[in-house]
C-alpha cells in the first residue's frame, strides 16, 4: 500500500513534546524513564530502525501518562506517534485503533478546525485503507483537505502540495477524484510556488499521469523538470526511490516516441544510480507485450495456453542481444512472437567501478492465455 509520501512531517508531532511543563504528578525517577525512553526514540526514528520505533514509542505511551497526563496536547502526541510506529510496521489495525481512540482528545485540544488535525487525518486514512476500510479513508482524506483549506488557506502552497499528495494516492487507488485534484494542485503550485523545494515531486506526479494517459510528449516535459531540475536545485531534488522511478518512465516515454538515443541516456543514468544503491538485479525498464498469434482450426480460433523462457544478454547500452529460446509450450508462434518482443525490450545497462558492462543470461518468462 502506498502511504503519503510526508516523510519531512512524519514523526514531527514529537516536537510538541518540547518546553512542555511536565505534570505536578510525575516523580522525578518517572521523569527520568521518560526522557531516556524518548531520547531513545527520537534515535530509533533518525536510523531508520521500525522495529525499535516501535519499542520505545510505546514506553513513551507508559511512561508518558503520568508525566504529561491523559488528556493533554502531550500525551496525545505522544499517542499519534505509536500510532505512526503501527503504521510504519503495516500495522494498519493497530494504528487505527490508537488514532480512533485520540480524534476526540484531538478537537478538544484544539478545536474543530487546526493545523494539527490535518496530519491526523491524514494518518488515519492511510490506517483506514490499509485496514480496508474502503469508504472511510476517502472521508478522511476529504477532511484532511478541508482543514488544511481552512487554516493553511485555499491559495497556499501547502494546501496545493496536499491536493497532490492525496491525488496522488487516489489515483493508485484508482478513485475518480484522484486526477482532478493533482491537476487543481499542480496548477495553484504553479502559480504561487513554481520554485518549491518539492516542484520536481509535483513534476514527477504530473508526468506519471501523462504517462497513463499515452500524452508521452507532455510526460517528458514533466519527467525531465522533476530529473533535471533536482540537479540545479538540490532543494528541489526527488529522493532515491522518486529517481529511479522517473528515470524509467522518462526513458520508456523518449522509447515511445522514437527518441532511443536520448532514451539510452537516461537508461545510463538510472544504471549509474542503481550501481550506487548496489542494486545489481536486471529488470527490463521497457517492456512489450508479444504480439498475440491467432491459432485457427478450419477457420476458428483454436483455444490454447503456452509459455516461453526466452534468455539473452543485455549490452552496455541496455539493449538486448542473443535472444534464443529456452523451452516453449505452446505452438511455436508463440515462441517467434516472444523473441520478437525481447529484441525491443530496454534495460538500465548494468555500471561496474563507473563503468558498463554487458549482462549474460537474462531471462524472461512469457505466459500465452487464450480466453475460452
Amino acid at each position: 500500500m502506498t502511504t503519503m509520501p510526508r516523510l519531512l512531517r512524519c514523526f514531527t508531532v514529537a516536537a510538541l513534546l518540547i518546553n512542555v511543563p511536565l505534570a505536578l504528578a510525575a516523580t522525578d525517577a518517572e521523569i527520568k524513564a521518560f526522557k531516556e525512553a524518548f531520547a531513545a526514540y527520537n534515535n530509533a526514528v533518525a536510523k531508520q530502525k521500525d522495529a525499535d520505533v516501535l519499542t520505545y514509542a510505546e514506553k513513551t505511551v507508559t511512561l508518558g501518562k503520568s508525566v504529561y497526563g491523559p488528556g493533554s496536547k502531550s500525551f496525545i502526541a505522544l499517542n499519534h506517534n505509536l500510532a505512526r510506529a503501527h503504521l510504519r510496521l503495516k500495522q494498519y489495525k493497530e494504528a487505527l485503533a490508537i488514532l480512533n481512540a485520540i480524534g476526540e482528545d484531538y478537537r478538544k485540544a484544539y478545536g474543530e478546525v487546526a493545523p494539527e488535525l490535518i496530519d491526523y487525518y491524514l494518518d488515519l486514512s492511510d490506517a483506514q485503507r490499509g485496514s480496508d476500510y474502503v469508504s472511510n479513508w476517502t472521508r478522511s482524506q476529504n477532511e484532511a483537505l478541508y482543514q488544511a483549506r481552512k487554516a493553511l488557506g485555499e491559495e497556499s502552497a501547502d494546501y496545493a502540495l496536499m491536493q497532490i499528495d492525496i491525488g496522488h494516492i487516489q489515483v493508485v487507488n484508482q478513485h475518480p477524484d484522484g486526477e482532478s485534484l493533482i491537476e487543481d494542485g499542480f496548477k495553484q503550485l504553479k502559480k504561487v510556488a513554481p520554485n518549491h523545494p518539492r516542484w520536481g515531486y509535483a513534476n514527477f506526479v504530473v508526468g506519471k499521469i501523462r504517462m497513463a494517459h499515452e500524452r508521452y510528449a507532455d510526460a517528458i516535459e514533466h519527467l525531465t523538470v522533476s530529473l533535471d531540475g533536482s540537479k540545479a536545485n538540490a532543494k528541489n531534488s526527488l529522493d532515491t526511490s522518486l529517481q529511479l522511478s522517473a528515470l524509467g518512465f522518462l526513458a520508456v516515454a523518449l522509447e515511445k516516441t522514437n527518441q532511443g538515443e536520448a532514451a539510452t541516456k537516461r537508461l545510463e543514468e538510472l544504471g549509474r544510480l542503481k550501481e550506487s544503491l548496489g542494486d545489481k538485479r536486471a529488470e527490463p525498464v521497457y517492456v512489450v507485450k508479444p504480439d498475440f498469434p491467432l491459432i485457427t482450426t478450419t477457420g476458428r480460433v483454436k483455444t490454447s495456453e503456452g509459455s516461453v523462457m526466452v534468455s539473452y544478454d543485455v549490452d552496455e547500452h541496455g539493449y538486448t542481444t542473443n535472444q534464443h529460446v529456452d523451452f516453449s509450450v505452446g505452438p511455436p508462434a508463440y515462441a517467434d512472437a516472444a523473441v520478437a518482443a525481447v529484441k525491443k525490450f530496454r534495460y538500465a545497462p548494468l555500471f561496474q567501478g563507473g563503468k558498463a558492462v554487458a549482462m549474460h543470461g537474462v531471462k524472461y518468462d512469457f505466459k500465452f492465455l487464450i480466453d475460452d
